[in-house]
């Protein structure tokens, strides 16, 4: 969010660099999401969900709106490797474009809950610092 805020194009490297981890540690946690392009793309549904009141299922099939409703937030109380995991799979299963429609749908506090998770595997400093920003 700083460097979007800060006019800056969001990389890998530029990332790495604000989350005080390495760019080989960082592509490591995008590869579970499937790449640094799917991993960009989800937090950024993400940050821009916080913006959003209301939640529009329009356009979602019935079985993309269980998702949003049922399983995702069922899913964010698992442990990190299984809550990725799990977003791994419904994203190679559905694609990444359904997928942002799925989690732009989803509640705010499942929002909240899933970038937290994400989040979490960051190290201690950058969840400190995020602390302080919130």
């Amino acid at each position: 969010m700083q460097l979007t805020l800060g006019g800056e194009k969001v990389t890998q490297d530029k990332l790495a660099l604000e989350a005080n981890i390495t760019q080989g540690r960082l592509s490591q946690i995008a590869s579970e999401f499937g790449g640094w392009g799917v991993l960009k793309k989800i937090l950024a549904a993400l940050l821009d969900g916080f913006n959003s009141v209301t939640n529009n299922f329009s356009g979602l099939s019935e079985e993309e709106r269980w998702l949003a409703q049922t399983y995702l937030p069922l899913i964010v109380n698992e442990t990190h490797s299984e809550v990725l995991s799990e977003i791994g799979i419904v994203v190679k299963a559905y694609g990444v474009k359904a997928f942002l429609r799925i989690l732009g749908s989803c509640s705010l506090p499942t929002q909240v809950r899933l970038l937290s998770r994400i989040f979490e595997l960051m190290p201690e400093a950058v969840r400190q610092e995020l602390r302080e920003v919130a």
